[in-house]
């Protein structure tokens, strides 16, 4: 929901969002629900369902593991079956990539630096649908599926346009 905010095309910087009026510091411009949730860049083991930190033993072993995959997951999670794990769950499961819990002297689980990039290709915003192809997903309607291709174009379009400020 664009609150104070328009879209402009700029020479410069090319399609960008600029204030429509006046705004004081820290004032609220504009309110969107993500695309994708997942665990942000460069951390530590987190619960793949609720982002809660996980205590793993160095050895990479913990009991806060998917059953059907054996990724990060918390026992809250793993009862919850509207969970954001599970359009990857299948994925993994079926491609047995498995969970190692490797992490650096620096905190950081380089493997889920994967998860976000992975929910938004498959198109599974949190509380949506599994990617296509996993044993859970429903038989959607063209326009459905329409809609779900310009969701991921748009969110494609605007990945790339972040990249652009970093």
């Amino acid at each position: 929901m664009l609150l104070k905010a328009r879209l402009e095309h700029d020479t410069v910087y090319g399609r960008c969002l600029a204030t429509s009026e006046a705004v004081e510091r820290g004032e609220l411009v504009v309110e969107e629900l993500p695309f994708a949730y997942g665990p942000k860049r460069e951390s530590g083991i987190v619960c793949l369902g609720c982002y809660r930190y996980l205590q793993f033993g160095e050895d990479g072993d913990s009991l806060d593991r998917c059953e059907l995959c054996d990724w990060p997951l918390c026992g809250n999670c793993a009862d919850d079956a509207s969970s954001d794990h599970r359009g990857e769950c299948q994925v993994f499961g079926t491609a047995r990539v498995t969970f190692a819990g490797n992490v650096g002297e620096d905190g950081v689980c380089p493997q889920l630096d994967c998860i976000t990039p992975l929910r938004l290709v498959c198109g599974c915003p949190r509380g949506g649908r599994p990617p296509r192809g996993c044993s859970h997903s429903k038989t959607t309607t063209k326009k459905k599926n329409n809609q779900k291709k310009m969701e991921i174009q748009k969110s494609k379009k605007l990945l790339s346009v972040s990249q652009q400020f970093r």
